[in-house]
């Protein structure tokens, strides 16, 4: 029998992980597995770095017990700009009831707490998740567990942080019931019918007997021209079957009934609401609040349910602005009654069930539910109380909020059936949905447990172009998992993070600049300036870039936080939290490489691997030299589909990466420069069969960046 060669050359493993491909149909330059690594914009794969707590870095107590902490609130959110300084990036790590401030701009911002290195306490604050939004340089808080939004403003000159609430206030365009028809002047008046009539406008003093006003009435049509009020008149003028227009009275979101008896001193239902606010957004000029599960408690047929409402504040201008959700003009006025542009109000969407989150983009608003997404969009000169659109974008709603990242002009979020991306039509320029998981991870993502959904965290490295999410397999207060999207490439792949003493708990945002503060001397002309025999200095800042955007969020068990990140080129997780470290595998499976059939059998004696050398110099430990930043890379084929060693078509594993002459550096000071920049193996590899992929992995300690490999292979030339 003949036998045919071929090759195969694998330059490129820019597709990633993809789940979506039967075994003779997988897509070139993918993996079926990996974990660990990064996928680099050239197409080659490298491992990751270690994790480990930031250089520097201090570890803040909170005083909580690991029960408490294990099962509380914390998360980290950015506040820039603070107190108006474009200098200052606070970073506001929520802890429970308290809030710690760290100077985001300083080389470890884990050892530079602001407000004095006090925490601010937020009242009620305890299982709930919170939401901020940054509006003219403070900061608005909201959650499920306030009674009412918080209001934070910062002064650098005495670095003190100060908290106030935010009184959310409404127009009643809702009324009471008092049983009657539209129409219906009735002979006897009710407290809840009195508080109608005022609250349509209507003046105490022609409120009187025989028969009452209806609902439908408007009492300026009973004046006459010279301003006299008359019933008769009143009744001749007055035919409408319409409700008159109601919102006279100003009240309190939630205990509408206080607000109504406080204004009147009538008798009415209590019409209370126990939910709050969980979701707020600034978006032109406005705070834009939502989220709010509703429970009302004493209200009656009228009383409003607050779920699908959104409600947005007049145009700030001052900090009195933050909750006036209504408009400034009296509704029943007969003078000025019409809302303007700059007014404040609600939106409601009707079908909206549980509103989670809420995004400001350069031109809308989007709304995300847990049946839906709406976008809220203003006229060409942005949006307006008197003129707004809204649209529904999708059926598909969140499985969390808190999976929702806005990555430059597009957002991607978590669903219970994948993970989706709303971004900009290029002909209607509305957003569009699309499921970036259906046809590369959708089995990865649909064997996630619930909570790993309904738990996970995301965000935007704008640096590298990444969404990344936390998650847990196995747990929703300690985050285990990553996964990571690079959108230039539209692939995927992951990290695991595992750890005995320390958990991650959120992603940290970095400014990409960092503040270096350092003391100048003083001189007056030449003369160096003195008090007495001190020399005077003052403090100088400069700026510089940093390597890397983000860091996460860590507790200690032990019930302190710091800030950890990829950073770590011994290539072993949590080395000072957890000495000697922690050993993960990097690694790849291959897709199945068919060589143009699956009929015949094949051999593919040699593998030619590409590798990049990282190997730096020489460091001298008991007196023996020992290489700086070694590598090392095992390969191991896996022939016919198999999945497991028991088919007995797995080959051995064999070290891939090594030099084929000795190097003998010169000493300690050696760079270990041998002119190549990619080290290339030609390996023996064993095994036949009609499908192969290779198994490449790591060992620990030491790092590992290919470029690819080739094959050449001969086959049967009969099946």
């Amino acid at each position: 029998m003949t036998r045919v060669a071929s090759e195969k050359q694998y330059n490129s493993f820019v597709k990633g992980l993809i789940t979506e491909a039967s075994p003779l149909t997988f897509p070139e330059n993918a993996f079926l597995d990996g974990d660990n690594i990064v996928l680099n914009k050239d197409g080659s794969f490298a491992r990751r770095l270690g994790i480990d707590y930031e250089t520097d870095y201090t570890l803040i107590p909170t005083g909580l017990t690991t029960e408490v902490l294990l099962g509380t609130q914390k998360s980290f959110h950015k506040w820039n700009f603070a107190g108006g300084d474009p200098n200052i990036s606070l970073g506001v790590v929520r802890v429970r009831d308290s809030l710690y401030f760290l100077d985001m701009t300083a080389n470890s911002p884990s050892s530079t707490l602001k407000n004095s290195g006090l925490s601010v306490v937020l009242p009620g604050l305890a299982d709930a998740a919170i939401e901020v939004s940054v509006v003219n340089d403070n900061l608005v808080i909201v959650s499920s567990d306030l009674a009412s939004p918080y209001y934070l403003e910062y002064n650098s000159a005495t670095d003190i942080v100060t908290s106030s609430t935010i009184s959310l206030k409404v127009r009643d365009f809702w009324g009471v019931d008092d049983g009657l028809v539209v129409d219906v002047r009735p002979s006897t008046l009710t407290d809840t019918h009195k508080y109608n009539l005022l609250n349509q406008g209507w003046p105490d003093a022609h409120i009187t007997t025989v028969a009452y006003p209806s609902n439908a009435d408007i009492w300026t049509l009973g004046k006459d021209t010279s301003d006299t009020f008359s019933k008769a008149l009143l009744l001749k003028n007055s035919t409408d079957k319409a409700y008159a227009p109601k919102g006279k009275y100003i009240l309190d979101m939630f205990t509408r009934g206080v607000s109504r008896a406080t204004e009147t001193s009538l008798t009415l239902p209590v019409d209370t609401d126990s939910g709050r606010i969980s979701a707020v957004a600034t978006y032109a000029g406005r705070v834009f609040y939502s989220g709010v599960s509703s429970q009302v408690t004493g209200g009656d047929i009228r009383s409003p349910g607050y779920g699908g409402y959104i409600f947005f504040s007049k145009t700030v201008s001052s900090k009195e602005d933050l909750g006036m959700c209504y408009q400034e003009a009296d509704p029943t006025s007969e003078t000025i009654s019409d809302i303007i542009a700059t007014d404040g109000g609600t939106i409601n969407i009707l079908e909206a069930n549980k509103i989670l989150r809420l995004v400001a983009t350069k031109n809308s608003l989007v709304v995300f539910a847990e049946n839906g997404v709406w976008a809220i969009y203003g006229s060409d000169v942005g949006f307006k109380a008197t003129e707004f659109q809204l649209v529904k974008i999708t059926n598909i709603g969140i499985s969390n909020g808190k999976s929702v990242v806005v990555a430059g002009d597009t957002i991607l979020y978590w669903a219970k059936n994948g993970i989706y991306m709303l971004a900009s039509d290029q002909v209607s320029g509305g957003l569009q949905v699309q499921n970036v998981s259906l046809t590369t991870i959708q089995s990865f993502y649909d064997n996630l447990p619930y909570l790993a959904k309904s738990e996970a965290k995301g965000f935007y490295d704008q640096k590298e172009n990444t969404v990344r999410w936390l998650y847990s397999d196995d747990s929703d207060d300690e985050y285990n998992k990553e996964l990571v999207l690079d959108i230039t490439l539209q692939a995927f792949y992951t990290n695991s993070i595992s750890s005995t003493n320390v958990f991650l708990s959120d992603y940290v945002e970095i400014p990409n600049f960092v503040n270096n503060i350092s003391q100048e001397d003083i001189y007056a002309g030449v003369e160096q300036v003195l008090v007495e025999t001190d020399v005077v200095q003052v403090p100088s800042i400069s700026t510089g870039n940093r390597d890397s955007v983000f860091s996460f969020l860590t507790f200690t068990k032990t019930g302190s936080f710091t800030l950890s990140r990829y950073s770590s080129s011994a290539f072993l997780d949590w080395v000072i939290a957890e000495t000697p470290g922690i050993d993960y595998s990097s690694y790849i499976v291959t897709g199945y490489e068919l060589f143009t059939d699956f009929m015949r059998s094949k051999q593919a004696t040699y593998l030619f691997m590409m590798m990049e050398r990282t190997e730096t110099g020489f460091n001298i430990e008991d007196t023996y030299l020992v290489t700086e930043n070694p590598s090392n890379c095992f390969v191991q084929a896996q022939w016919n589909w198999t999945d497991s060693a028991a088919s007995g078509k797995w080959g051995n594993p064999f070290q891939a990466y090594r030099y084929t002459r000795p190097y003998n550096p010169s000493g300690a000071v050696d760079l270990y420069e041998t002119g190549d920049r990619v080290l290339v193996t030609k390996n023996k590899l064993r095994g036949s069969g009609k499908a192969l992929s290779l198994y490449i992995y790591s060992e620990t300690g030491k790092d590992m960046k290919v470029y690819g490999f080739a094959i050449p292979v001969t086959g049967n030339s009969r099946a």
